[in-house]
């Protein structure tokens, strides 16, 4: 099962940047809102974006974007007001202003009429302010941040409002900040520990996700944070690894970028801890997920060929590859000349996951500001938080640029990227020099990459963004706290439930000789279903949840006693116990039988039972008296992990019918014999006197 792309967020606009412009301007919000309205209600949705991106003096105001009719029911015609806010503003208004379109003060600068919109229906806006106009507008405006606002109106009625970011260049820029970008390697939540072929192919090939996310950052200061899953999804495969996954992972070697460890499958950290987990959970033993023919050549070579792009670090010599038939093992599988692999990356963090990662050997974690209470203006990079070390993540600045860089219109595009460069010009503005600020791309799978590369590059020109590399941040920062307030995640229960059952599972894995053949292939199920992946997905994540438990629970039961009844004609005898194994393994058990009073004596019995059958064991017994028994046998590992159910078979004991069946055997032979010796002294007899 997987997840496909992930929906648009409510709170932050998904666009297209142009490849070669520095994109700026406006995001949108429809009021009412959709499903408040009734049905012949119109609700329009407002774009607007600044084409020039910044504007300065004695230039015109190029302004663009879309309107669109959500309702059911034609709309009338109308207008587009376009305005600007006077100041320069902090960050703090910015962000205000860009939630909340409607609360923002404009002066208008011009208006452009709107056509009527049959429902579902777009119209692109275009005009063009006079320079003039503009410097009129802001003639109290320094160099900073300001809002661009846009007002739809039918019938003199408000029933739009827009807000994007741009920059006035009306004297010198601040000092540039040092922004650390961090782009995340994931692949979309599925059940499956290992990616096959085909959906590597479809991820790493030259139209793959992947594929435009490595060519957009290599030989850049953009740090990589990546999924081991996709590493050892490729290694897996052996032979049969799809070319373009081989090509992916040699120009990954030979990118230089910084690149640090996510969590396996990108699993939830802050989930495992909600949950009841003891620690981090990691991959075990990959063994019995692998097929030997893929390897009868050897592993995958993985050659490091030459690079086309700049390298910011020695690059590693090559891998070394196992042997013909030898399996890879899970070191072999996940081996990487990580920059550091003590960062941790949460989702999100609460009260008390730090010291949970510190203990995991993570010596620091990224944690995005939307869980820290009370956040400092501007945002340190690093901090000390509940004793630990930790890196801060600008969680409404991640917000923006990963819209931007996943953008799938030019419009809500160059909105996205412009409500970027606005936040990072109020930020430099206040912040002082050498100020660092960490940018954290978005975990979930994107619904384009056209514009990654564009949009990623266009941050890295900005001249009040100076792009720096995450192994320079360095230092303990202020002491933080987290939140207390946060919501509590509704996942936890059924979560909860599967970490006891992998538990579980781990205790009855000692019925096999080699318990990590069945713990290593199910551990990885697990933290396939508890990525972070899934977060946009509830219900397909509930889903995945129940069936996953619905396999747990059957491996648990998947040795059974079938036998339920027997009858003893004899003292001593073997109770015959028939046991079913449903796994794909042998299972090595101890049968013990109680009986529910003394009429029957019982020993254990150990048996290997093959996969997938059902075979008899013996059970000795030796019958005391004649009644009938009830016998509770259990199956239990070597070890003494009880195993299954109990069984209860009853067993009707007759063993004194063996002595009078016996001697019943005897007397009727005894007889015969009797009878064959009078009957021959008869004949004698009879003969004798017929001689005379």
């Amino acid at each position: 099962m997987e997840v496909g792309r992930r929906p648009r967020r409510s709170g932050v606009r998904r666009a297209l940047l142009p490849a070669l412009a520095v994109a700026l301007a406006a995001s949108a919000l429809p009021l009412p809102p959709a499903s408040a309205a009734t049905e012949d209600e119109p609700v329009l949705s407002l774009t607007l974006a600044s084409a020039t991106g910044v504007v300065a003096p004695g230039a015109d105001l190029v302004v663009s974007g879309t309107v669109t009719n959500l309702g059911t029911a034609a709309t009338g015609t109308g207008t587009v007001t376009v305005g600007l806010t006077a100041q320069d503003a902090e960050r703090a208004e910015i962000q205000a202003g860009l939630s909340d379109p409607a609360s923002v003060e404009s002066r208008p600068v011009a208006t452009l009429a709107l056509p009527s919109l049959p429902a579902g229906a777009s119209a692109p806006v275009a005009l063009t302010v006079p320079a003039a106009d503009v410097s009129a507008a802001l003639s109290r405006a320094d160099w900073g941040a300001l809002l661009l606002t846009g007002r739809a109106e039918l019938g003199g009625t408000p029933v739009a409002h827009s807000s994007s970011g741009f920059v006035w260049s009306d004297g010198d820029a601040p000092a540039p900040l040092r922004v650390v970008t961090i782009v995340p390697f994931t692949t979309p939540g599925d059940t499956e520990g290992l990616l096959d072929a085909e959906t590597l192919n479809a991820y790493l090939s030259a139209d793959g996700v992947l594929r435009a996310k490595l060519d957009a950052v290599r030989g850049t200061p953009a740090a990589i944070a990546l999924d081991p899953r996709i590493l050892a999804s490729i290694r897996a495969l052996g032979t049969d690894a799809p070319p373009s996954a081989v090509i992916w992972l040699a120009d990954l070697r030979a990118a230089g970028n910084v690149i640090f460890p996510l969590s396996y499958a990108d699993s939830d950290l802050s989930l495992q801890r909600a949950a009841g987990a003891p620690a981090v959970l990691s991959p075990g033993s990959f063994e019995s997920s692998l097929d030997p023919d893929d390897f009868a050549a050897g592993a995958v070579a993985e050659a490091t060929p030459p690079s086309t792009a700049p390298p910011a670090a020695p690059t590693p010599s090559p891998s070394p590859t196992e042997g013909a038939g030898t399996l890879p093992t899970a070191e072999d599988l996940l081996r990487w000349d990580y920059t550091f692999g003590d960062v941790a990356w949460p989702t999100t963090v609460r009260p008390g996951d730090l010291p949970f990662l510190t203990a995991a050997g993570y010596t620091r974690a990224l944690v995005p500001s939307s869980s820290l209470a009370d956040p400092p203006s501007p945002l340190p990079a690093t901090a000390t938080i509940e004793g630990s070390s930790a890196l801060i993540v600008d969680s409404v600045l991640s917000d923006a640029v990963s819209e931007a860089a996943a953008a799938t219109s030019e419009a809500a595009g160059r909105a996205a990227f412009g409500d970027a460069t606005a936040l990072l010009a109020a930020t430099a503005d206040e912040a002082d020099t050498e100020t660092t600020v960490i940018v954290g791309m978005d975990r979930g799978w994107p619904s384009s990459t056209a514009s990654t590369a564009a949009a990623l590059a266009a941050l890295r020109a900005l001249p009040w963004a100076a792009p720096a590399a995450l192994d320079a941040v360095t230092g303990t920062g202020p002491d933080l706290a987290i939140r207390g307030d946060q919501p509590a995640d509704p996942r936890v229960p059924a979560a909860s439930l599967l970490i006891q059952d992998d538990a579980a599972i781990g205790q009855f894995a000692s019925v096999l000789e080699r318990p990590e053949l069945l713990t290593g292939r199910e551990r990885l199920r697990l933290l396939a279903v508890l990525s972070a992946q899934w977060l946009e997905f509830p219900q397909a994540w509930q889903t995945a949840a129940n069936d996953l438990h619905a396999r747990f629970d059957a491996i648990l039961h998947s040795v059974t006693i079938t036998q339920t009844s027997l009858l003893v004609l004899s003292p001593d005898i073997d109770v015959p116990v028939y046991v079913q194994n449903d796994l794909d393994f042998p299972v090595r058990i101890v049968l013990t039988g109680r009986p529910s009073n003394a009429r029957l004596l019982v020993e254990n019995a150990e048996a290997v039972i093959d996969p997938g059958t059902s075979q008899r064991v013996g059970l000795p017994a030796r019958s005391i008296a004649n009644g009938r028994v009830t016998l509770a046998v259990t199956a239990s590992s070597p070890t003494g992990i009880p195993v299954g159910d109990t069984a209860f078979i009853t067993v009707d004991v007759q063993a004194e019918w063996e002595a009078v069946g016996t001697a019943v055997v005897i007397g009727l032979v005894a007889a015969l014999f009797g009878f064959g010796l009078w009957r021959s002294i008869r004949r004698r007899r009879r003969a004798s006197r017929t001689a005379e």
